[in-house]
């Protein structure tokens, strides 16, 4: 089931065909693509793109449609990193652990065009901040 809150993904290669439906019959699509290597880690590998073309038809990737109009701070792109520990289902119950992470990226976000779709330090959230989880007292 789709969520509306999370940008379309395709795990690549055993979806190629639905992601593949995106792009018109010239490669091209009006909707920008983050490509992301199954066994990368810190932006390695990661890119955006437009084209098919750029794409290895048999390469181990997770597509996901690229969020146009992300929430900023300071007009940067940011994710958050929050540890929650499931120690049920039924009933549900969760620890959220009190530390976490804010990733920022480091240049002002500007939307995605052919000038700047190659920029990293626009796109991708690569430096680390310490957050703190505040917790209500239980009485």
């Amino acid at each position: 089931q789709d969520c509306g809150f999370f940008p379309k993904t395709y795990v690549l290669p055993s979806e190629n065909r639905a992601f593949r439906e995106n792009f018109g019959a010239t490669g091209t699509s009006r909707k920008i693509f983050i490509m992301k290597p199954e066994s990368g880690s810190q932006g390695r590998g990661i890119f955006l793109t437009r084209t098919v073309e750029n794409i290895d038809p048999g390469a181990n990737l997770v597509a996901q449609e690229y969020i146009q109009r992300p929430l900023l701070i300071d007009g940067k792109k940011f994710d958050l990193r929050i540890y929650v520990l499931m120690t049920s289902c039924k009933p549900l119950r969760l620890y959220l652990f009190q530390d976490g992470l804010v990733r920022m990226c480091t240049e002002n976000f500007t939307r995605p065009n052919s000038s700047n779709m190659d920029n990293k330090y626009m796109h991708l959230t690569v430096s680390n901040h310490r957050v703190y989880v505040l917790q209500k007292k239980r009485r």
